[in-house]
C-alpha cells in the first residue's frame, strides 16, 4: 500500500538528497537492482566449483509451529540461524548481534544502495501515540556467506531471492502444515491477537502459500497438527536424508 510519509525528525542533519533517497526507498516495494539475479559475487567464500552446504528454510502460515521446529532443529543438530539487520528499536532483553543487528535507518539505506543485502523487507509499524513508522529487515550477503550449517524462516519472496543468490538446488524448503482451527486457537493465546488482523493474516497466508507453491516449490511437508513428537520425527527423517547428524 502506498503511503506518503513525512520527513522524519532524526534525519535533520542529513542532506536533502539523502532524505529523498530514503523516502523513495520507503515508498518502493524493492529496489530494481534487488530484483536482478546476483552473479559472480567476489565477496563470498562460495565458489561455483565447490559443493555447497544445504540451506534449510522453514515456511508456513502464521502460528503453524515454525519457531518451535526451528528451535528443535537448532538444538538437536547444531544448526545456525542467520542474524538479520533491522531498523526497529531494540527491545528489552534483546542482544545486538545475537537477536538482530540493530542499525539506524540511514545505515540500512546505505547498505541497500551498496547492494549488501540478499533480500530485505519493510513493515509499517504503529508506535507510541498511534504514530506510524517504517521498519526494515534484511539478510546480508556477508552474514549468509559466513555462517555455516544454516537454517532459517523465510516467506516466499525471501526464498526466491535466496535461491537466486545461493542456487535453487542448494535450498531445501520445508513447509510446516497446520489446520486453520488449531492455528487460530494458538493465535488467540497471544497478547496481540486481533480478530480483523488475524483474518487479514490468514487471507495473506492463503495467497502466499498456495497449493501450487507447495506442490511445485516445496521439498518436504511436515505436519504439525497438535502432535509435536510426530513433527519432530518427520524433521529427524529429513535431517537423516541429508546426513545431518545430531549433537552427541
Amino acid at each position: 500500500m502506498s503511503v506518503n510519509w513525512p520527513v522524519f525528525n532524526f534525519f535533520k542533519k542529513e542532506s536533502i538528497d539523502k532524505i529523498e533517497k530514503i523516502q523513495k526507498i520507503e515508498k518502493a516495494d524493492v529496489l530494481n537492482k534487488e530484483d536482478k539475479k546476483i552473479k559472480n559475487n567476489k565477496d563470498t567464500y562460495i565458489n561455483s566449483s565447490e559443493k555447497k552446504e544445504k540451506f534449510f528454510v522453514l515456511c508456513g502460515a502464521s502460528c503453524c509451529g515454525k519457531d518451535t521446529l526451528l528451535n528443535y532443529l537448532k538444538d538437536k543438530y547444531d544448526l545456525n540461524t542467520l542474524v538479520s539487520y533491522t531498523t526497529r528499536p531494540q527491545r528489552v532483553n534483546e542482544v545486538d548481534g545475537k537477536d538482530y543487528y540493530f542499525v539506524k535507518k540511514n545505515k540500512f539505506i546505505s547498505m541497500i544502495e551498496d547492494n549488501e543485502f540478499i533480500e530485505y523487507k519493510k513493515y509499517v509499524a504503529t508506535r507510541v501515540n498511534d504514530k506510524k513508522d517504517i521498519w526494515f529487515y534484511g539478510t546480508s550477503k556477508k552474514e549468509f556467506d559466513t555462517v555455516r550449517r544454516k537454517i532459517g524462516i523465510l516467506d516466499v519472496s525471501g526464498i526466491k531471492k535466496i535461491q537466486d543468490y545461493y542456487g535453487k538446488d542448494n535450498v531445501v524448503i520445508i513447509f510446516v502444515e497446520c489446520n486453520k482451527e488449531l492455528r487460530e486457537s494458538r493465535a488467540k493465546n497471544r497478547k496481540d491477537y486481533d480478530v480483523e488482523r488475524w483474518a487479514n493474516r490468514c487471507a495473506f497466508d492463503d495467497l502466499e502459500f498456495s497449493k501450487k507453491f507447495v506442490k511445485e516449490e516445496v521439498n518436504f511437508v511436515i505436519h504439525n497438527n497438535n502432535d509435536k513428537d510426530f513433527m519432530k520425527l518427520q524433521a529427524d527423517k529429513i535431517m537423516k536424508a541429508y546426513n545431518i547428524k545430531p549433537i552427541k
